[in-house]
């Protein structure tokens, strides 16, 4: 069992790590060749693509948890998320006027359940091989497209590399199964997919927000800031992956909790000394970013308790707690984004990310608390 444990999360971390240094790769070449400016709208874009994923409603943590119980629920999710990625990619398509975010928004989801049926079967390291051809193909179609197509070619390098959902989709449908299995758990996918428009709006609309109220070149520096927060987050989106269905089957790793939130505390004062060095020596167009990085790196300390108690609930049926924490803390950050923003600029947006997630944190805590003691 604790060889088991190890090699499971060791394909998760790996591969988790080596995905998000090839995600790295791409903003940083992007912030080499691109101005700030279309830099931002490179952001603008891809974060509009991301917000239209929310048309999934939760199917993909529904497959993930019940799917974990060996409940037969892939194929009216893929019906369903087929349909509901298709009419979000009209309303993108006529928002944005490009059609390959339109595109992007279908394949991502489609993509996205493939890989919750993966975690829920617990092959961790089919999901590995997936996630990393995925993230690598983006890379290089998008950068050859680039030269010969421009911002519009990096979108299509994302939409051809997002194809292999494909495979998962044609699989699920020659198994039919019945609607009634989706049915049962309507509480369920309406509460996740609430939360899921709520974490959308929080990474990626609010970077629609930014966008709009201070221009493209504001949310370039933010956007930097935010990769790097990103990139400490790795551990957090490992455990995610890793805790949902062992929490749905009852299992709990308090020590692997444990160990996470030592390891993100030093990650976060680490950064503080390394980001001015690392930012001055291959970014110096983006030196404004410094103080930033350095404030949103301490986001990833309430982030791990956060995941923590989020895989919690979910594995326990209890989303109505984070769809009320995750509405609160939007709800902040928002504010936060409209108030700090405008008198603090880039420093105050960031300000602006570290205080909602601490905000949310403590509400999760006390959640927590009142929910296991009174159970």
């Amino acid at each position: 069992m604790v060889n088991k444990l190890k090699k499971d999360l060791f394909s998760l971390g790996s591969s988790k790590l080596l995905v998000l240094g090839i995600n790295g790769l791409f903003w940083f070449l992007m912030a080499l060749i691109l101005p700030k400016e279309q830099y931002g709208e490179l952001t603008f874009l891809l974060s509009t693509a991301s917000l239209g994923t929310i048309s999934r409603f939760g199917l993909d943590r529904l497959v993930i948890v019940f799917g974990a119980k060996k409940e037969p629920v892939l194929f009216p999710s893929y019906v369903i998320v087929t349909i509901t990625s298709s009419l979000a990619a009209i309303v993108v398509y006529y928002f944005t006027n490009d059609v390959f975010v339109g595109l992007l928004v279908v394949f991502v989801v489609i993509f996205e359940l493939m890989m919750a049926d993966l975690l829920s079967k617990s092959k961790y390291q089919m999901f590995s091989i997936y996630e990393i051809t995925r993230r690598s193909l983006s890379l290089v179609f998008s950068i050859l497209l680039f030269f010969e197509f421009g911002v519009m070619g990096i979108l299509m390098g994302f939409v051809l590399a997002n194809l292999l959902g494909i495979k998962g989709l044609i699989k699920a449908l020659r198994v039919r199964q019945e609607f009634s299995n989706i049915k049962q758990h309507s509480g369920f996918i309406f509460n996740t997919s609430l939360i899921g428009i709520v974490a959308s709006l929080d990474q990626f609309a609010s970077k629609i927000l930014i966008g709009a109220m201070f221009g493209f070149s504001l949310l370039g520096s933010f956007q930097i800031a935010f990769q790097y927060l990103v990139f400490l987050g790795f551990i957090p989106s490992v455990l995610t992956l890793y805790l949902l269905p062992q929490e749905s089957q009852g299992k709990k790793n308090k020590k692997l909790k444990i160990y996470s939130i030592i390891i993100c505390i030093i990650l976060s004062f680490v950064s503080v000394f390394t980001i001015p060095s690392f930012v001055n020596l291959l970014l110096p167009e983006y030196t404004e970013s410094i103080t930033a990085m350095q404030i949103m790196s301490f986001s990833i300390i309430p982030s791990i308790i956060i995941i923590i108690i989020e895989t919690s609930f979910i594995g326990n049926n209890q989303t109505k707690f984070i769809l009320i924490t995750k509405a609160i803390q939007v709800s902040i950050f928002f504010g936060l984004i409209m108030m700090l923003g405008k008198q603090f600029g880039l420093d105050g947006l960031a300000f602006s990310s570290l205080i909602a997630a601490i905000v949310m944190c403590i509400l999760y805590v006390v959640l927590y608390k009142k929910y296991f003691k009174k159970n």
